[in-house]
């Protein structure tokens, strides 16, 4: 009996004892690197023909398939902003629609990984940057600069950016979260800051981590350290600070120019 031959009954056996296995697939997202992790796991098919390789390349090829289905199906957990998933968005908007189909489309560079009765497939998709995937969901950069005025003026400084803690609150991430202060005026959305930085890495970074170690490049050296208030009247995706918070925030024009260029930071619970 030849090599080959052996190897196959060799991996019959192998499968065969393995008989319950399924093809799977996931999906999360990640909000500490921003991006949606989706993957893709199929068994290894054996048969009368053929040999190992090409059945790991038939199963690789399933997996892929599984990747883009993960994806699709990961655009209803992608929490865009307050009222809305990347989902609903492509539903109510035909263009958005046709624009991530052909994102999908696109899709390469596939972390491909194989054991010893499946192949698993993993593609981690950015939101932001290269490539980015939020952009084509919102238009952000709407009104930038475009930050509530208030009827006095209080003792401030310049600050290289914001972190906000929100812990305690039931706060969950988006896209497109926004802050208000307890007069509901609106401090700060996608819709105030310059398009580009956006595109570049969002409105803000979320983090789980009160240090904010590998968040100090995002607001710099001197930010402005805020605690969010409760606020029932909030969708979960939004934040409130008080109205003395932001007068101290939105004293200084360098200080807004640095909310212009997404310099805000928001530390949760649990990512």
């Amino acid at each position: 009996m030849g090599r080959i031959a052996k190897t196959a009954i060799a991996w019959l056996f192998i499968l065969a004892a393995s008989s319950g296995y399924t093809d799977t697939r996931d999906f999360r997202v990640d909000w500490r690197t921003n991006e949606v992790v989706v993957t893709g796991v199929s068994k290894i098919a054996a048969s009368k023909t053929g040999n190992r390789i090409e059945w790991q390349h038939s199963a690789a090829v399933g997996a892929k398939r599984l990747v883009l289905e993960s994806f699709f199906a990961s655009l209803g957990a992608l929490r865009v902003d307050a009222y809305r998933s990347a989902k609903d968005i492509m539903m109510d908007n035909p263009a958005t629609n046709r624009a991530v189909h052909g994102y999908a489309d696109t899709l390469a560079r596939y972390q491909v990984m194989y054991g010893p009765d499946s192949v698993t497939v993993e593609k981690r998709i950015p939101l932001y940057g290269k490539g980015g995937l939020a952009p084509l969901l919102i238009e952000a950069g709407t009104d930038p600069g475009h930050f509530p005025s208030y009827d006095r003026l209080v003792f401030s400084t310049e600050f290289t950016g914001l972190v906000i803690d929100g812990r305690g609150l039931g706060r969950i991430p988006a896209v497109n979260p926004r802050i208000f202060d307890d007069d509901h005026n609106l401090v700060y959305s996608a819709d105030l800051i310059q398009k580009d930085a956006f595109a570049r890495w969002g409105a803000l970074r979320y983090t789980d981590d009160p240090y904010l170690r590998g968040c100090e490049m995002r607001v710099g050296a001197n930010p402005l350290r805020l605690i969010a208030i409760e606020n029932p009247k909030l969708i979960e995706t939004d934040l409130c600070i008080s109205k003395e918070d932001a007068m101290i925030l939105l004293q200084e024009e360098e200080t807004r120019s640095r909310l212009e260029e997404g310099m805000v930071v928001i530390i949760l619970d649990s990512l």
